[in-house]
């Protein structure tokens, strides 16, 4: 799947040229997996760190989850940052297992935030702001918002 996208990245993944036969099933789940796992360890390194961002992560699949068990297992990521954002009261056993077990064999911390303001709130901010920049007066301000 990658190769379709990114032809360079078949010496990574050591599957051969693009239009070759398509892989299915596991070996295509696995072939996934290792080249995630290679592309991630070639374009990360200590000397140039890379930094994954995954938001949402209580809604990742199972698939994913395990994909990135995988990367993470790999020693040769060791320039790889991943900084996940999710909903701890709505993290599924996969994900809630993932965490557990990268706390107790990687550098992990959490970093709790508080939810985002009500978005009415936003709204009424966002028209506060753009009334006052087209002039009205604040009395009028008001009413808009």
């Amino acid at each position: 799947m990658l190769v379709e996208f990114a032809p360079e990245l078949s010496g990574l993944l050591d599957i051969g040229p693009v239009g070759a036969a398509p892989v299915t099933g596991r070996r295509a789940g696995a072939l996934l997996q290792l080249g995630v796992r290679r592309l991630l360890s070639a374009v990360s390194a200590a000397e140039a760190p890379l930094v994954l961002i995954l938001d949402d992560l209580h809604r990742a699949d199972a698939a994913s989850v395990e994909l990135l068990r995988y990367v993470l297992s790999d020693p040769e990521t060791s320039g790889l940052l991943v900084v996940a954002a999710l909903r701890p009261k709505e993290v599924p056993a996969p994900v809630a297992a993932l965490l557990r077990e990268q706390a107790s064999s990687r550098a992990a911390g959490t970093l709790g935030l508080r939810p985002l303001p009500d978005q009415r709130e936003s709204l009424r901010a966002s028209l506060l702001f753009w009334a006052a920049e087209k002039g009205y007066p604040r009395a009028d301000r008001e009413k808009v918002a």
